[in-house]
């Protein structure tokens, strides 16, 4: 077992050793000028240059992933760290030149300030997630402590030991501990030194953080979220429904953004019955396209079990059950509308909603409120868009965009870096 302090590799044997030092250490560290950003994003760059992803691709496809989305995933992240888009991200969320003094009244001066120390939680269920959470601190000039997640397969250390080599002056803002979650002392010394916690994970997970983190410090969240496609009258056409089955199919909805609701703008069980017939057509031809990948087993078990249960529900004529003739997908019909989690892996929920009775089953879920994927007339798209947002909605999108990002998108409605940096002031009169 490895663990790196101050960019340098130790063993598990060393661990206790250097954890005596990491206050010391780290509040020495704090003493030095905030890394250049222009240093972070070349040395990021040439980590994906020199990176072989063949190894990570085969990872993602371990984990579930088919060889094709695999490809797509990796290239997306390359793509996402290019010179171009880090520059971009930061202009757009920090503005320029962040750490310049700025005048906002006459003597009185304003200007962005690393947090200092990001003591980063990654989740296991997105590779090289943990990666990304500490490059986007590095970009705000922070020291960055990672707990590595489990399950991971040592990717997220891989790439920090190499980067760290591709650029030495980066070792005072890495540290990384394979530690598990169950060792509760570790993870309160390292929440200690912290000036926030970021945590990436379920509600069960940023709750466990909460229990043993100091009571002053922040938490910086970004758990899991629901999102939903929204059908209005006259919209219920062959060409929307094969967008959505496309994004179905691409995400596999393994995304916060991807939808795990279709709600159908009617009262008209027949209508629902039109979704049904047409969606199914659509994905049948969007999975030849698309093939899915082996679903772990656990993942299928829930599967079974919710499909199951709606097939109990349809005897009492409440829900119905449409599946792909290879049981590779299904459409999950209920007579009452909620927003509800489905079991993901091409299962979605299909119900029919009045936009009266919208806002009120939206607010049940609001704070794992995400991204709307909406179908619906020109004039109905401001009225519809506002309602979501009223209910905490952060992302409204068309059919088919609702997995896509842009540079510097507000991640669940607020700027990442933003989040990892404080405005400090001087009054110079």
């Amino acid at each position: 077992m490895e663990h790196i302090f101050r960019g340098r590799v130790i063993t598990g044997n060393e661990l206790n050793h250097y954890l005596l030092k990491l206050d010391d250490t780290i509040n020495q560290d704090l003493m030095l000028p905030p890394i250049d950003t222009e240093i972070v994003i070349s040395a990021i760059w040439k980590l994906v240059e020199q990176t072989d992803f063949a190894d990570f691709k085969q990872q993602l496809i371990e984990n579930g992933q088919a060889d094709w989305k695999a490809e797509s995933l990796i290239q997306s992240i390359k793509k996402s760290l290019t010179p171009t888009a880090l520059h971009q991200k930061i202009v757009r969320e920090l503005g320029d030149d962040f750490y310049k003094w700025v005048e906002v009244e006459p003597g009185i001066q304003e200007r962005q300030q690393p947090l200092g120390v990001l003591f980063h939680i990654g989740a296991g269920n997105v590779l090289a997630l943990s990666v990304l959470s500490v490059l986007e601190g590095l970009l705000t000039g922070n020291i960055n402590v990672l707990k590595l997640p489990s399950y991971e397969g040592g990717i997220s250390l891989t790439l920090l030991k190499r980067l760290v080599m591709i650029e030495p002056r980066l070792a005072p803002y890495i540290y990384v501990f394979d530690i598990s979650s169950e060792d509760v002392e570790i993870l309160k010394k390292l929440g200690n030194v912290a000036d926030a916690i970021v945590v990436w994970g379920s509600d069960n997970a940023i709750h466990g953080i909460r229990q043993i983190a100091p009571a002053h410090l922040p938490i910086i969240q970004w758990g899991h979220r629901l999102s939903f496609a929204y059908l209005t009258p006259g919209q219920h056409s062959t060409s929307s429904l094969e967008q959505l089955a496309k994004e179905i199919c691409l995400s596999d909805q393994q995304f916060c953004s991807s939808p795990q609701c279709l709600f159908v703008e009617t009262d008209d069980m027949a209508v629902i019955d039109t979704c049904a017939k047409k969606l199914k057509e659509a994905m049948t031809e969007k999975a030849k396209k698309y093939p899915a990948a082996a679903i772990q087993i656990h993942d299928l078990a829930e599967i079974t079990w919710t499909k199951e249960l709606v097939k109990m529900a349809s005897l009492l004529g409440q829900q119905q059950l449409v599946e792909s003739d290879h049981k590779d997908f299904s459409i999950m019909m209920d007579k009452q509308p909620s927003l509800k989690t489905s079991p993901l892996y091409r299962n979605i929920w299909l119900m029919p909603i009045k936009r009266s009775e919208l806002l009120t089953i939206l607010r049940i879920h609001k704070g794992h409120l995400q991204t709307a994927g909406l179908a619906c007339h020109e004039e109905d798209y401001d009225d519809l868009s506002n309602l979501f947002y009223r209910a905490g909605v952060t992302r409204v999108t068309t059919f088919g965009n609702m997995s896509q990002t842009y540079v510097g998108e507000p991640h669940d409605g607020k700027p990442t870096l933003l989040q990892y940096t404080r405005t400090i002031c001087r009054n110079k009169n």
